[in-house]
């Protein structure tokens, strides 16, 4: 990850009715540098998202209590910046991107293949973000510039 970009201010959430299979993810994020929040129901994150929106949700594909499709797509509609990522059993990557590819940013191995294979993802999307706000914030920059000269140029 660019070391511009500090993970610690980067909003990393999981949502998991099993707290014992969001653990080891939870442990892997802190360790790497994140603050990650655990919910063990998406309505609590939607409730909270309305007020601190998350830079990434991750969602684990057999949660069957959450149901993961339907918090997809209302989470979507609510947060259509937010990145999303399932974490997914070999069996289930497939049917992963075939069901939600237009929605989810990644889909990962769970357990991971390697543990840097989750980081990696999160630290793809924390970067992605840092430039298109570096992009808004350059565009406002020359939106401004560009009005303080024109009337200079008109006198």
């Amino acid at each position: 990850m660019n070391p511009k970009i500090p993970r610690r201010q980067y909003s990393v959430q999981i949502v998991d009715t099993r707290q014992d299979r969001a653990e080891p993810t939870l442990r892997l994020l802190r360790e790497a540098g994140y603050d990650p929040k655990y919910f063990a129901h998406y309505e609590e994150l939607k409730r909270q998202a309305a007020t601190y929106p998350p830079h990434v949700v991750i969602f684990h594909r057999s949660d069957e209590e959450q149901g993961v499709a339907t918090a997809l797509n209302e989470l979507r509609s609510i947060l259509p910046e937010t990145h999303f990522v399932i974490l997914s059993s070999a069996a289930g990557l497939a049917a992963s991107w075939r069901e939600w590819g237009e929605i989810i940013y990644d889909c990962v191995l769970s357990p991971p293949v390697h543990p840097t294979q989750l980081i990696r993802a999160i630290d793809r999307a924390a970067e992605r973000d840092t430039y298109m706000y570096k992009v808004e914030d350059l565009a406002d920059k020359l939106t401004q510039s560009q009005s303080q000269a024109l009337p200079e140029m008109q006198s």
